[in-house]
C-alpha cells in the first residue's frame, strides 16, 4: 500500500480566518486540502495560491453542518491518496477552532480528527 501524502486539511477556508490561514500554510510549503460550502471561492482561492507559485490547493465543497460531512471528506482524502498532517477546523457559528497536529503522534492512528470533525 501506498503512503498517503500529508496535507494541511482547512476547513471554513473560503474567506476569513480559514483563508487567511490557507495563505499562510500555503506560503511556508504546505500542501492544501481546503473545505468550506462556496465552491466558487475555495476555487478562486486555489487559483490565488497556485498564481503566487505554491501548490495547488484540493479543495471540496463540504458543508459541515450536514451529518455525512465527515464521510464526504474521508472519501476525498482517499480519492486523493492524502491524510492530514494539520487539521485547522473553524467554527463560525461558536467562534471557536481548533488546532491539531497530528502526523506520527499516537492519537494519529486513533483518527480523532474524524470525531473533531464531527462535533462541529
Amino acid at each position: 500500500m501506498t503512503e498517503r501524502r500529508p496535507v494541511t486539511l482547512i476547513t471554513g477556508a473560503s474567506a476569513g480566518i480559514g483563508a487567511a490561514l490557507a495563505r499562510t500554510f500555503a506560503g511556508k510549503g504546505h500542501q492544501l486540502l481546503l473545505v468550506a460550502r462556496r465552491e466558487q471561492r475555495l476555487l478562486e482561492l486555489s487559483d490565488e495560491i497556485a498564481a503566487l507559485g505554491q501548490p495547488r490547493p484540493h479543495w471540496l465543497p463540504v458543508d459541515l453542518a450536514r451529518h455525512d460531512a465527515t464521510e464526504q471528506i474521508t472519501a476525498a482524502m482517499e480519492r486523493l491518496n492524502v491524510e492530514p498532517e494539520i487539521v485547522d477546523s473553524l467554527d463560525a457559528a461558536t467562534r471557536t477552532g481548533t488546532r491539531f497536529a497530528y502526523r506520527n503522534s499516537p492519537v494519529w492512528a486513533s483518527r480523532s480528527w474524524k470525531t473533531t470533525l464531527s462535533s462541529f
